[in-house]
């Protein structure tokens, strides 16, 4: 290699070293600035993270260059010689490769694979925090008689420790092994691989250490196996599976000492039965004891530890409730998401979130729906809070009171960045450089100096940017004091707790997902504060004590906001998937248009005493009836879940229900008048109730019109084998229960004023078809009209 080569070698390595500093640092002076609009405390919650992970980064990456780098050296260091063949016109003569070049490519090399191998160590922040911290949980587990906190702070931190020195001895041993067959370290004669003195030296220390490596990984392995652990074990068991990794440490020693007792004698085969009985040892307590130890018959209270192990893990508050004194619900919804979506992209709008609330108090609880809708565009333009009745978006009739938020800068989908009157200043040239750097935005470079600009503009993107080892949910628009705010709640996941059912959390499989925090963030100004999540227990505790004062003190939380706080949906939908474990005998989620479809979402509901929440239910597998209904919500801002068993009698599903409705005569009629106006019906999900009557169940149907607008058609309830319907939920429940038969005559009445008006709308269209000649418009609207006239009347 030519000096010149060498330099621009060299150039191209500095070259590379500054963009990547360059970037980390314009990216850490960009958060502190941003964060500082947040708060002092945000700021320096940002700054400590971020130098913490570089720290990480540093150290495992030296600690890995070194060793890599120590290891190639002592390799070059036996190596008497070197040659290559180089090509000297048509023949190939041999040159001695000088040592300092030797040299320097072997501590290339060994820097070159530590970089690699450290790299990404930042990802331990979390669990090194979390374990210098410390976790009380307040109960022994039997086995290790440790806080069952241990499993959740320290053992991860013991598996990444663990893990990491492991790697380096097996990267190191294939890299040590790969350097001396290329030197001719190892190599073969005639016969046998011969092992050079010096290399069998090397690598029976590597040897040595890799035994020693799993000696000290088989005392972890208890804790790691009671921490993976489904169901409980046997005392008994569980204490011979300790005393096998005992025997497999004392093996992994006895393997190390004659590992280095091969590196001065060379006794091949000492070293290879030593290896090969630490194998079966290792085999013996990894694959056949787990397999011989596993409970094979019912042990005494298995279902109880798992339900205690994974209520605790998963934040489930199961309250176990009768049926209620009253015959039908005190509040009977009829929108959801997904219907609110299509009214408002039906009036030409996009509904960016819906949150379930309610208005009043006591008796007379009004369920309403606070809307963030925006314009096609995207820009946001106000906060609806309607009301769940027949035409939520109707004004003056649906909309209870509506607030601007066309100056709102943080919303869902909102961009990358913007320019606003208050945030982050723009600065100078160099500020602004950084900052675009920073944020690989190159808009920002052509802002003024007295300009101001923001980011992180996703309600849940703000809080993340601060404590980023919490899953942040999507947000929640509420309305406190008459003036808008953004929930954001937080959940923390674990992930590995003895004995709790593991459940998919986002794309990871974990042992539990518990609430934590939660984040108050004004619209327009960005401004945002974090409290302890009224459910939150010592896990999340610990963490408020990590990050400092940007985690409010506990009980700051105002009553207001804590009023305001609903049951996060996706983490209902978590505990739902361990609801359905055997250990509850619950019965399992069912789909409702087939019995093995996808299951329904859980569906907002409204009580007077608690405030919205979500219901689902759990069906019994083998009759495929109702067996459970599941209500989440909050009370005093703490989570619960209400558990209403049913002991089916009949075929009482949301599939067999719809069946009975779509039978009515009623439903029919209204749904073939909604066809001949071209609009289009949605069925809601079925929702349910268990009172004084038994089991009764309730849905909505939504009528779209040919324009998008929305309108709630009919709501049809039923009650063992009795069915109604009406056009409000009082009239249907009312047509159920009055004097225990159903009321079809006030059915009936309801359907004539249907029919009445549906034959004004189709004369209107033969009299405007007959006044333009349009005799084929005239003759499907009279065809239309004689049908509408001369249909019976359901008896």
């Amino acid at each position: 290699m030519t000096p010149r080569t060498r330099r621009l070698i060299a150039l191209g390595a500095v070259v590379v070293l500054v963009l990547l500093a360059g970037r980390a640092i314009a990216g850490l002076l960009a958060d502190r600035w941003w964060a500082a609009g947040i708060s002092d405390a945000a700021s320096d919650a940002v700054t400590r993270w971020t130098l913490y992970g570089w720290l990480l980064d540093a150290i495992a990456m030296t600690v890995a260059a070194v060793w890599f780098a120590a290891h190639a050296v002592i390799v070059v260091r036996g190596i008497a010689t070197v040659t290559m063949a180089r090509r000297i016109g048509t023949e190939e003569v041999p040159v001695t490769v000088p040592p300092d070049l030797l040299m320097r490519w072997a501590v290339g090399v060994g820097i070159l694979l530590g970089v690699i191998t450290g790299s990404g160590a930042r990802a331990w922040r979390a669990p090194l925090a979390l374990a210098r911290e410390g976790v009380r949980l307040g109960a022994i587990e039997p086995v290790s008689g440790a806080d069952l906190g241990q499993f959740v702070a320290r053992l991860p931190v013991w598996q990444i420790a663990h893990g990491f020195i492991l790697t380096l001895i097996l990267l190191g041993l294939a890299l040590v092994v790969v350097l001396y067959l290329v030197s001719g370290g190892i190599h073969r004669a005639s016969g046998p691989v011969v092992v050079h003195p010096h290399t069998r030296r090397h690598l029976g220390v590597l040897f040595a250490l890799l035994a020693l490596s799993l000696a000290a990984g088989s005392l972890l392995h208890p804790w790691t196996s009671v921490a993976a652990l489904t169901e409980p074990l046997r005392l008994v068991d569980a204490r011979l599976r300790v005393v096998m990794s005992q025997a497999v440490f004392g093996a992994g020693l006895a393997v190390a000492a004659l590992s280095l007792a091969w590196a001065q004698k060379g006794r091949d085969s000492l070293l290879l039965a030593a290896w090969l009985v630490l194998g079966v040892a290792l085999a013996g307590e990894r694959l056949l004891l787990p397999a011989v130890t596993a409970p094979t018959t019912p042990i005494e209270g298995a279902d109880a530890q798992i339900q205690e192990a994974t209520a605790r893990m998963w934040g489930i508050a199961l309250l176990p409730e009768g049926p209620a004194a009253d015959t039908v619900p005190s509040v009977t919804g009829r929108w959801d998401r997904a219907s609110l979506l299509s009214a408002v992209e039906g009036q030409g709008g996009v509904l960016l979130t819906a949150t379930a609330a309610h208005s009043g108090a006591g008796d007379s609880v009004l369920p309403v729906w606070h809307l963030v809708v925006a314009s096609r565009s995207g820009t946001p333009r106000e906060l609806l809070t309607v009301r769940d009745g027949p035409e939520p978006l109707r004004d003056e009739v649906g909309v209870i009171h509506r607030i601007g938020m066309d100056a709102a800068r943080i919303f869902p989908g909102a961009p990358a960045w913007s320019a606003t009157t208050s945030g982050v200043p723009a600065g100078g040239f160099l500020r602004r450089l950084l900052l675009t750097w920073a944020r690989q935005a190159g808009g920002m470079l052509g802002l003024r100096a007295s300009d101001h600009l923001d980011w992180h503009l996703e309600p849940h993107a703000r809080p993340a940017a601060i404590l980023p080892m919490v899953s942040w949910l999507p947000a929640e628009a509420v309305v406190v004091a008459g003036e808008p705010l953004w929930l954001v709640q937080g959940v923390v996941s674990v992930d590995a707790f003895p004995l709790a059912t593991r459940a998919l959390w986002g794309t990871r499989e974990v042992a539990g997902a518990m609430p934590a925090f939660v984040a108050v963030i004004e619209p327009a100004t960005g401004a945002m504060r974090i409290f302890r999540d009224p459910s939150a227990d010592s896990v999340a505790a610990a963490w408020a004590r990590i990050m400092g004062p940007v985690v409010e003190p506990e009980g700051a939380l105002p009553d207001p906001v804590r009023d305001a706080m609903g049951y996060p949906r996706l983490l209902f939908e978590a505990q739902l998937r361990v609801l359905e474990g055997p250990a509850w005998q619950l019965g399992r989620r069912a789909g409702r248009r087939v019995a093995d479809g996808p299951p329904e979402l859980p569906v907002p509901i409204w009580s007077l005493a608690e405030e919205p929440g979500w219901q689902a239910v759990l069906e019994d597998p083998a009759r495929l009836t109702i067996a459970t209904i599941l209500s989440a919500s909050r009370r005093a801002g703490r989570l619960h879940v209400a558990v209403q068993r049913h002991d089916a009698q009949g075929p009482e599903n949301s599939r067999e229900f719809e069946r009975r409705w779509n039978r009515m005569p009623a439903l029919a009629q209204w749904r073939d008048s909604a066809r001949a106006a071209q609009d289009s019906v949605r069925t809601g999900t079925v929702r349910w109730y268990l009172g004084a009557a038994g089991l009764v169940g309730w849905q909505p149907m939504i009528a779209i019109s040919r324009t998008g607008r929305a309108t709630a058609l009919a709501v049809a309830v039923s009650a063992g084998e009795r069915v109604a319907v009406a056009r409000e939920p009082s009239a249907a429940w009312d047509g159920l229960f009055a004097d225990g038969q159903i009321r079809l005559e006030t059915l009936g009445q309801e359907v004539d004023l249907e029919r009445w008006g549906k034959a004004r709308e189709w004369l209107a269209r033969a009299d405007s078809a007959l006044a333009r000649g349009d005799m084929t418009a005239f003759g499907r609207a009279y065809e239309a009209l004689r049908r509408l006239v001369l249909e019976p009347r359901p008896e």
